[in-house]
């Protein structure tokens, strides 16, 4: 397990060299002086030269690189001049409403995806399997921000269900926090269940095809058994795998949605750094992000590990 473990973090390294690289590279993507960018044009020459200094942007590119490289090893992401606190502290405030967006959303996605996958392989081949493969085709097809809009309008317009937006921390109580972020973790819960559901569905259908099941049918076992016990536990690895992957992508999808549902988490925080400018809340955003995708799908990887048997024997 350890050479397994070593290889997958060797590989995940050259990614985070790169996303390293392109992170710094945004603020000095930013066409003449972005100390003058990020303070307008109404700033001094004083305040431009101050900021400049500040940002370290007087130094050559290899010491700026230096220079940021080890503040994000000490934690240290920058001075936000639009938020006017340190980045890091931005970033703490504004990472749990992400956070708990995120999980709730997945929780979904997985309940969801499980029971439309096993309900279309129950009933391969039949009318309501089509019609479950053109809801998957939907769920993947449509945009979140289009998906976010008609449930807005179905369920906090039309049958006021839900908040249209905002956010309500859950210390104000569990009732009014689930319902300020139920309808964005539905429309990102959808969106990532269509691909799992359809392959959960793909997977079982074969595992029912393998001879195994088959062996266990004509030994008396019922359909239902041999579906749960048999057919469900064994196609489950590759699922398991999305899964995981998709908590990751789940962090880049609420850049869009938290604009659109106000909730003031990460999304929220980057599309208004990038609007005001604020290049260094930008790059720690971008940062944070990257590196919990690069994170989870390691995660993911030694999970697969453990469940799959094949892996262990591979790399023993």
């Amino acid at each position: 397990m350890l050479v397994y473990i070593l290889r997958r973090i060797g590989a995940a390294i050259p990614i985070l060299a790169i996303v390293v690289i392109v992170t710094f590279s945004i603020i000095h993507l930013v066409p003449g002086n972005p100390a003058a960018v990020i303070l307008g044009p109404s700033a001094t020459a004083q305040a431009i030269t101050h900021l400049t200094r500040a940002m370290g942007l007087d130094k050559s590119l290899p010491q700026q690189f230096r220079i940021w490289l080890s503040g994000i090893v000490q934690g240290n992401f920058g001075y936000s001049v639009f938020l006017d606190e340190p980045v890091l502290r931005a970033i703490a405030q504004h990472a749990v409403p992400t956070l708990w967006l995120s999980i709730y959303a997945e929780i979904i996605s997985i309940l969801l995806s499980l029971v439309l996958g096993m309900v279309a392989a129950w009933y391969a081949g039949s009318v309501i399997d089509r019609v479950l493969d053109i809801v998957f085709m939907a769920q993947i097809a449509i945009p979140d921000f289009i998906l976010a809009l008609e449930l807005i309008y179905l369920f906090a317009v039309l049958v006021r269900l839900f908040p249209v937006s905002g956010y309500t921390s859950p210390s104000q109580g569990l009732g009014p926090f689930l319902g300020s972020i139920t309808l964005p973790a539905l429309v990102l819960g959808i969106g990532q269940a269509g691909l799992i559901a359809r392959v959960i569905r793909d997977a079982i259908v074969e595992s029912f095809q393998r001879d195994y099941v088959r062996v266990a049918m004509a030994k008396g076992a019922s359909k239902m058994r041999a579906f749960f016990r048999h057919a469900l536990r064994s196609s489950l690895i590759v699922p398991l795998t999305m899964m995981g992957s998709s908590f990751a992508t789940l962090l880049g999808g609420v850049v869009i949605l938290e604009s659109v549902f106000n909730i003031p988490g990460l999304g929220w925080l980057a599309v208004n750094a990038i609007l005001n400018k604020d290049y260094p809340t930008v790059q720690a955003v971008v940062m944070l992000i990257a590196i919990s995708y690069i994170t989870i799908n390691l995660i993911v990887d030694m999970l697969y590990f453990v469940v799959d048997p094949r892996t262990r024997t591979i790399y023993q």
